[in-house]
């Protein structure tokens, strides 16, 4: 090679290592055009060149190439799509990776061929031929198997008779021919006349293919014989050599680069600018904030602590409006309250109002707002991309109701941790029942019921009067306790509305990271495109 070429060859190289790396549905097409566009910048223009039969169904491939040989090497038959992939007849076995085919020895004779590889057949002949596929056959992968070998052999035989010599399908390969420089002999098989060959070479000089001369082979049981210029020879063969006209690779190699540049390089940028919009929207995401307020959970435990205080009730007003309403409060006291004063326990309400299950479902909310989010999320990426794999990138939904029965479950804990102590101030006043005289009866009171203790404060001021004075006097100096009881609530509550907001907020973020994540992996590296573009406009300014 030219060092021209050597660096054409270089770039196509870099082309073919990058597009290994693009799974996409033009690109199996894309590689093989590269690969041949580089086998034919290495090829010697006086080795024995490689002859593609290129035809539709029933032209007599098989059979022709049968005869040259002088052997029954590929199989035949009258049935339609017989030869189910290239079959190679040669002396020496083909150069490693032709086609990007794995070559295969044949395993019986006549060969039939396989879709999927190359099969080879050892014969002692000074000819290399390849009998294709159909071009016109409903199987069209057997269209793509042939227009694969005809792209990167040394030279062709078109191969027609007096009923297919119109086929369409052949137009364009008359001209890709042409193009590249690519030597051809034009053949007319199965003719009973000179004239099919004539129409022939009419309508080879309408597609552009000045002076090309028909050669024809007569039907089996043709009277009629063509001239002997017109006849096929294994010396007509023989004698195509591999084009050393540097327009003919050239053009070989723009029509592989172009073809690069818009079926693989323009659909893989544009996919990874898609992408990257895509990416722009869902980092935008990231600041879903959950609204939870677990407060009125906490709210009927404030109400219960104040009650159980004695310094709350022992207030000048509120002592009594409870005095007065002794007999209305002990009919009136619910089930759970007559529990409590007998056992001194109690367990939190489900189902009385006001209780948890009066409050809202935070489970289900929490669900609800990541679902919501995962559907933003899809909503996105259908408006930017067309990757559809929902189930790749979403997190359970189930994680984000986790969070609520965490965070809800230790609160509610410590409620029924809360509910049934004793608050600072009472317990404190209990103690001190115990070593004032006379207070031993009043401490029984007070592990009744707080309540009870209040009552019984003011009932009986007039034998134990400075007990109540004491804790009356001391009122203003330990207000502050029941304000630390409510302050204590409120604390507790603002840290689980926080936590259960924090925790939603981070799996939000995580389940965005999880979506973009995933479309990175679907969409192109930008730095194998970076590289691939690069080698194009190399190869643009070679």
């Amino acid at each position: 090679m030219t060092p021209r070429n050597a660096d054409t060859h270089e770039q196509l190289l870099t082309l073919l290592q990058l597009s290994e790396t693009f799974r996409t549905p033009a690109a199996d097409r894309v590689r093989s055009d590269l690969a041949a566009a580089a086998h034919h910048l290495t090829r010697a223009s006086d080795h024995d060149s490689i002859v593609a039969f290129i035809g539709g169904t029933g032209t007599g491939k098989s059979t022709l190439v049968n005869r040259l040989i002088g052997a029954e090497v590929t199989a035949t038959s009258f049935r339609r799509t017989f030869t189910a992939g290239p079959v190679y007849i040669a002396k020496s076995n083909i150069p490693t990776g032709f086609a990007q085919l794995t070559v295969q020895p044949a395993n019986e004779l006549p060969a039939k061929g396989d879709t999927q590889k190359l099969v080879y057949v050892a014969f002692d002949t000074t000819l290399r031929l390849i009998d294709t596929p159909d071009i016109d056959g409903e199987l069209v992968g057997h269209h793509a198997l042939a227009d694969r070998i005809f792209r990167w052999a040394d030279a062709v035989i078109f191969l027609v008779t007096p009923e297919k010599y119109q086929m369409t399908e052949l137009q364009p390969y008359y001209r890709i021919a042409q193009r590249y420089a690519l030597p051809a002999l034009y053949v007319m098989n199965k003719a009973d006349d000179e004239n099919a060959a004539v129409e022939y070479e009419q309508l080879l000089t309408r597609a552009g293919i000045n002076h090309a001369t028909v050669l024809a082979v007569a039907r089996d049981d043709a009277t009629w014989q063509p001239l002997p210029e017109r006849t096929l020879t294994t010396q007509l063969i023989t004698a195509l050599r591999p084009s050393a006209n540097d327009v003919g690779l050239n053009a070989r190699v723009a029509d592989a680069v172009q073809r690069f540049n818009d079926q693989l390089l323009q659909p893989l940028n544009d996919a990874r600018q898609r992408t990257n919009s895509a990416v722009a929207a869902l980092e935008t995401l990231t600041g879903d904030i959950v609204d939870v307020d677990v407060h009125p959970l906490t709210q009927q435990l404030q109400r219960r602590m104040r009650e159980r205080s004695v310094l709350y009730l022992i207030g000048p007003q509120r002592i009594l409006d409870r005095v007065r309403s002794v007999p209305t409060t002990l009919v009136r006291l619910p089930r759970s309250m007559w529990e409590w004063t007998r056992t001194g326990e109690f367990k939190l309400a489900m189902n009385d109002a006001g209780g948890r299950a009066q409050s809202p479902d935070f489970r289900d909310v929490l669900i609800e707002q990541f679902q919501a989010l995962q559907s933003r999320i899809d909503d996105v990426i259908a408006q930017h991309t067309s990757a559809r794999e929902p189930s790749k990138w979403k997190l359970p939904v189930d994680s984000a109701g986790k969070i609520s029965d965490e965070e809800i479950g230790r609160l509610t804990q410590w409620l029924e941790t809360r509910w049934n102590a004793t608050p600072r101030d009472t317990a404190a006043l209990q103690k001190l029942m115990k070593v004032i005289p006379g207070g031993q009866k009043l401490s029984k009171y007070s592990e009744a019921a707080p309540y009870l203790l209040a009552i019984a404060c003011v009932t009986k001021g007039a034998v134990l009067g400075h007990i109540d004075l004491l804790i009356l006097g001391g009122y203003s100096a330990v207000t502050w306790l029941t304000e630390k009881i409510n302050d204590e609530v409120a604390s507790m509550t603002r840290r689980t509305n926080r936590l259960i907001a924090e925790r939603y907020q981070a799996m939000a973020n995580e389940q965005v990271q999880s979506a973009i994540a995933w479309l990175e992996v679907q969409a192109p590296d930008a730095a194998l495109l970076d590289r691939a573009s690069a080698a194009l406009d190399r190869l643009q300014k070679r």
